[in-house]
């Protein structure tokens, strides 16, 4: 996102007070939120919270201070926005200006205070180490669709996917299960799930045993399916999760309007991801554009967006055309299956039927690493032929 455009989320994401988390111990050493230092790299909510740390940088800045504690006019930050943003990218925006001699002392200051247990325990109550109970298995393939957010809450697209994806669980002959609570990215719990649903997941959810847990679950032949939000964070804290899993970086969404109708073009030829889909449809949703295209990290792309279609105008008027625009993608990690749309901000699109078609042959083609058929292989199998 450039410039201004980061504005346009005020708009959307205005809740005024510190949301409720799980109150369960998490060890300060599993806990990506626990840092030594602070910096200007870690979530903005994180800084915030320490009053003490905020006069300082008004005393070299209250400039600085202030759009630090209220980044968007006189509204003052919203605790699940802060954690999908850091000073860092204040400063990259151009929303605090300041020339870099200030903006060095600042990150001095970050970089020379140390973080408290007590800060790191407050920090740290994001995240969680509660284990659901999982019912005993009725169908030999299960999802587990997640549902801890941190960050931006899509409410009403949630609520809409839930049916949605019992629907499709049923009609498939899988079992669904679904939860908020992290505990269960352990091994044990894991291994009872052919696939994970990321549903609409923004904020850093995950301590780092938990994240390994994902992580070994997926390159060890697991299956990934993330909707919308899922990709959509303005910064991660998890490198690997948006460079490698998702492998594409958001950048913004229209807003002039936020929602429009546009062409999508079926790309890809292979017959489980693209199963009953037209060469060419429409619909209208909240379209995500990302810093470069998802191609050249060896990506299937499934769905591209026709961008002569619809206005990819951000806050201000900004250009968010990318020119290569996938929208819907595919990709091995490891042996792991990942799966990625970006259609999902809307209620309505769970309703939709090629929107929910995709997220069908998603779901199909995710969950089935464990038989017999390479991911690679798989992908490579590139029209209804069968052929590679």
């Amino acid at each position: 996102m450039k410039g201004l455009s980061a504005r346009l989320f005020v708009f959307v994401l205005l809740i005024f007070a510190r949301p409720s988390y799980a109150v369960v111990s998490v060890a300060t050493g599993d806990c990506p939120a626990a840092r030594s230092h602070y910096s200007v790299d870690m979530p903005l909510s994180d800084v915030v919270r320490n009053k003490e740390l905020l006069e300082k940088i008004a005393a070299i800045s209250p400039q600085a201070a202030n759009k630090f504690a209220k980044p968007f006019g006189d509204f003052p930050l919203d605790e699940r926005f802060g954690n999908i943003i850091s000073p860092a990218f204040l400063f990259q925006q151009h929303i605090i200006h300041v020339d870099e001699k200030t903006k060095s002392e600042i990150t001095r200051l970050l970089e020379s205070t140390l973080m408290t247990d007590a800060a790191k325990e407050e920090n740290c109550a994001r995240y969680d180490n509660i284990r659901p109970d999982i019912p005993a298995a009725e169908n030999s393939k299960r999802i587990l669709v997640f549902g801890k957010v941190n960050g931006f809450v899509h409410g009403e697209a949630i609520a809409a996917s839930v049916p949605a994806f019992k629907e499709l669980a049923a009609s498939n002959s899988m079992d669904i299960f679904f939860t908020d609570k992290a505990g269960v990215f352990n091994a044990d719990d894991l291994s009872q799930f052919n696939v994970i649903v990321w549903n609409n997941i923004s904020g850093d959810a995950l301590t780092f045993s938990q994240r390994d847990a994902l992580k070994a679950f997926i390159v060890n032949g697991g299956g990934f399916v993330a909707v919308h939000g899922a990709g959509g964070d303005l910064q991660y804290f998890w490198d690997w999760y948006a460079d490698e899993l998702i492998s594409a970086r958001f950048t913004g969404h229209p807003m002039s309007p936020q929602f429009q109708s546009a062409r999508l073009i079926t790309e890809s030829k292979n017959p489980v991801l693209t199963k009953d889909l037209p060469a060419s449809f429409e619909m209208s949703e909240e379209w995500y554009s990302f810093e470069q295209s998802p191609r050249s990290k060896d990506v299937e792309v499934i769905v591209t967006i026709d961008e002569s279609s619809y206005e990819p105008l951000g806050f201000g008027g900004q250009s968010l055309a990318m020119g290569d625009h996938p929208i819907v993608w595919a990709k091995c990690a490891g042996q792991g299956r990942v799966f990625y749309t970006a259609i999902g901000h809307k209620a309505e699109s769970f309703s939709d039927a090629y929107a929910v078609r995709l997220l069908e042959n998603g779901l199909i083609w995710a969950s089935s690493g464990n038989e017999g058929g390479q991911c690679a292989d798989d992908l490579a199998t590139n029209n209804a032929g069968g052929e590679k």
